[in-house]
Formats: C-alpha cells, structure tokens, sequence
C-alpha cells in the first residue's frame, strides 16, 4: 500500500523473490484498488486484477479470492470484475472471503448492502467460504450471525457450500 498510486513493477520483482524464499503452503490475496490503513486511505499496487496473477502463480500455492476487494479493483464495473478473477482464477483459488461492498472504498459491507450482485457469484462447490463482515465481530457477533441469517435465507441467490 502506497500514500500515492505508483507503478508496481520494482514492488512485483521483489515480492516474487519474497515468494520464492518462503517454504510453506503460499496462499495470496487479491487486493483492491484503494485500502485503509490506520485511517488513512493507501493505493493498493499488487494483485488487484487477475492478470496480475500470472507471473505470481508458480510462486504460490493457491488465491484467496476476496468478493469485496474484486468488486473494488475497479473504479466502475465491479461485478465484472468479480467475474474476471473467477473466469481466470477459479483453478487457483483456495478460499473465498465473503462480503458485500460499494465504490469508491467500502468493503465488508454486510451481504444485500453494497453493489455486489451476489446472485451472479458461481457455485464455489468445495471451496472454503469465509464471512467477512467488517466489525461483525462487535456487539457478539451481530454482525456475522446477521451475515449467516442472510445466507441460509437466500436460496435465490447463495449457491455455494453452506449447509
């Protein structure tokens, strides 16, 4: 995460030979374009479309695809994108994390609450699904229990592993 946008490729070689330094099961995370950091929002310059993937997958063992930074890794057309990442991804992906979001920069909105058209999101079979509301931890776990109420109850729309 960079103060200001800034091109990538010095930050890409170098966390390619990080990559290939580690031992271990290597899973990555797609990124979105803008994040927070300490309440200052940063420039993500790693991961934040599939294609920069490419050159990152023999370094890796898997993608942890997550609905709200891909639905953000764009400044319009976030359905698209979440499209794209699983068009080109879905052999690579490990985990998914769940939530909904909204341009330009609110990600782990509660799922029906952003623009994330969660009706269009494939069957994702055997892979993981994590909820990942923001703060749905608080106030004992209103938020996620909210979150698992939605899911559960959304037999138009969630097509993937939840009992």
């Amino acid at each position: 995460m960079r103060r200001q946008p800034t091109n990538g490729s010095a930050l890409r070689s170098n966390l390619k030979a990080s990559l290939s330094a580690l031992d271990g099961a290597l899973w990555l995370e797609n990124m979105p374009r803008r994040y927070h950091v300490d309440g200052e929002r940063r420039y993500c310059t790693l991961c934040t479309s599939p294609d920069e993937f490419d050159d990152l997958l023999p370094h890796i063992d898997g993608v942890t695809l997550d609905i709200s930074h891909a639905y953000l890794s764009v400044e319009r057309g976030g359905n698209a994108a979440i499209a794209s990442f699983f068009e080109k991804l879905r052999p690579c992906i490990r985990h998914v994390h769940l939530s909904d979001a909204a341009h330009p920069d609110g990600e782990g909105l509660q799922l029906g609450d952003g623009g994330v058209d969660l009706a269009a999101l494939p069957r994702m079979h055997s892979i993981p699904v994590l909820l990942e509301i923001w703060g749905g931890h608080l106030d004992d776990g209103a938020g996620f229990a909210e979150a698992v109420r939605r899911v559960r109850g959304a037999g138009s729309w969630f097509k993937g592993c939840v009992p």
